[in-house]
């Protein structure tokens, strides 16, 4: 939420995400619905700056830009719907006979 919420558009938009989508790896379990309460926004864009600057210690700012878009990809996956092609099958070895 607070990468979401911390990161500026360009940035955002150069990964693919957007601030205001509900990802399922996010909030998986959760209820659909729209953004959250002003104060919560503003509470998580505080703990981004925050982790930002934790981070700033011992992180480049290419070994952060490298995390961040690590965690995007996993948003991306978490949005990826798989299909059972094998019409059943778990892909285990064969029974015997």
């Amino acid at each position: 939420y607070e990468m979401l919420a911390g990161l500026d558009e360009p940035t955002l938009d150069e990964m693919l995400l957007e601030s205001d989508t509900r990802y399922r790896l996010l909030y998986a379990g959760q209820s659909p619905g729209t953004e959250g309460p002003r104060g919560q926004l503003l509470h998580e864009q505080a703990k981004f700056k925050e982790l930002e600057a934790a981070l700033s210690v011992f992180v480049s700012d290419d070994g952060r830009r490298a995390f961040w878009d690590f965690l995007a990809a996993l948003i991306h996956l978490g949005e990826v719907d798989f299909e059972d092609l094998s019409g059943g099958d778990r892909g285990g070895p064969p029974s015997p006979g």
